[in-house]
């Protein structure tokens, strides 16, 4: 993410080019993260428009500089994720998309071909597996961490993880062996 000083301060003058920039300068990245998240497309897209008003209206009290501006909007989009996951009804809506996962008969060089496959099997896992395998694997958190950000306990931060883990291992296997 290359933010300029002179799209920081833009946005901070509420210049609406500036915001316009950064919106597209920072979209598909953003869209990126949002994605690890939530399971589709539209949803990501509310998710990354209110990180962006949040980014907007917040970004007088950002004290750092344009080197790190991208770190501090990542983290938005990452809670504004939790905060949608958190606003679902129920943790335990699946949203199983196998009709999207790829389909094979050979065994040899599928991760080069399909390196997407990966974030197929993470749009098949639940909302809240994905959530925690996402906070816990790719940001780093720790399971009290992830509790606290979700509203779950430890236990079931612990239990999504292992339970993601294994149906990741499952289809894994399961494509290796087609």
């Amino acid at each position: 993410m290359k933010v300029t000083s002179a799209i920081v301060n833009g946005c901070r003058q509420n210049n609406r080019l500036a915001q316009e920039q950064l919106y597209k300068l920072l979209y598909a990245d953003l869209m990126q993260v949002a994605l690890l998240y939530v399971v589709n497309q539209s949803d990501a897209e509310d998710v990354l428009n209110k990180s962006m008003l949040k980014v907007f209206k917040k970004i007088a009290e950002f004290e750092g500089t344009h080197e790190n501006f991208g770190g501090w909007i990542r983290r938005i989009v990452v809670h504004e994720s939790i905060d949608f996951i958190r606003s679902r009804k129920s943790f335990n809506e699946k949203h199983i998309t196998f009709a999207n996962l790829p389909e094979g008969n050979s065994r040899e060089n599928w991760m080069e071909e399909d390196p997407g496959y990966i974030l197929k099997l993470l749009d098949s896992l639940s909302e809240l597996e994905k959530a925690v395998f996402n906070l816990s694997i790719i940001e780093g958190y720790s399971h009290k961490e992830i509790s606290s950000m979700l509203n779950v306990t430890v236990a079931n931060s612990k239990w999504n993880l292992h339970t993601a883990r294994k149906k990741m291992k499952k289809w894994i296997i399961e494509k290796e062996l087609a």
